[in-house]
């Protein structure tokens, strides 16, 4: 077998949701409960004895932030996870290890690999168009 990459290269993955999956989805919660946050302080800045219709906002900001920050713990603890196991499923400049798309299971870049940006776009390309 060959130590060359290529577009086919698979990879098991851990358990669970990804890497990239939770901070993608810790982003969300955050960004919605901070959008919430801005709705409460519109309402407050537009008329302070409108403090009850900002009530069900600050639910939302309270619980969108809380659940976006529980996610990215959530997503730490899972970067420590599949470093440990030799992959990440991030783009980063840490090239000690195998960056792997998610989405397919597939080795976008090798471990010790140096690739500039629009080199891991072309890669990730390739290796969604080879199913």
């Amino acid at each position: 077998m060959s130590d060359e990459w290529h577009p086919g290269m698979r990879r098991e993955l851990l358990a669970g949701p990804c890497e990239a999956v939770l901070s993608s989805r810790s982003l969300g919660w955050t960004v919605s409960g901070i959008g919430a946050a801005v709705v409460v302080l519109a309402l407050l800045l537009v008329d302070p004895s409108l403090w009850v219709w900002g009530l069900g906002p600050s639910a939302v900001s309270v619980a969108g932030i809380a659940v976006g920050g529980m996610l990215d713990s959530a997503a730490v603890s899972q970067q420590r996870r599949e470093a440990q196991a030799g992959y990440t499923t991030i783009a980063t400049d840490q090239t000690d290890l195998e960056y792997v798309d998610p989405r397919t299971s597939r080795v976008v870049r090798r471990a010790g690999e140096v690739l500039t940006t629009h080199e891991l776009d072309v890669r990730l390309r390739r290796v969604r168009a080879a199913r």
